[in-house]
């Protein structure tokens, strides 16, 4: 798995495309990877306010292909908080002056709220994560 990460993200950075040349199964599990690794850094906050969060809809679509209900609503909830019935700016600079301008005390304690709730891992994340990979033929399986 840690291979798959490493050259999941070598090819995010550094070839023409991108994220965008990944097939989806590739966007899906870079996304989930990217918020979890946000998430259990620095939580949903920082998730949204970095680059990561402009894979939201791929980390959703990957929550759902991975059979990850918890912290898929988690997830969502999070979004709701920041964002209401809007979808996140998919472009970081914009969403990061939105979160500046708009995320005040009261955004912040709901957040660490859902927070705490994703880092009790109720989908067993990691496993399904792994599961996902092999399924999809990300990775082989011996």
């Amino acid at each position: 798995m840690r291979r798959l990460w490493r050259d999941l993200v070598t090819r995010a950075r550094e070839t023409p495309n991108g994220f965008a040349s990944f097939s989806e199964p590739e966007q899906h599990y870079f996304a989930v990877g990217l918020l979890e690794g946000e998430v259990y850094n620095g939580g949903f906050d920082q998730y949204f306010f970095n680059s990561s969060g402009d894979h939201y809809r791929y980390a959703v679509e990957g929550l759902e292909a991975m059979g990850a209900p918890q912290a898929l609503g988690l997830l969502r909830q999070a979004k709701q908080v920041v964002f209401g019935f809007d979808e996140p700016e998919r472009d970081t600079e914009r969403r990061r002056a939105f979160l500046r301008s708009s995320v005040d005390e009261s955004h912040s304690k709901r957040l660490n709220s859902l927070d705490s709730l994703f880092w009790k891992d109720p989908d067993s994340l990691g496993a399904k994560f792994e599961q996902f990979a092999k399924n999809r033929g990300l990775v082989s399986v011996a």
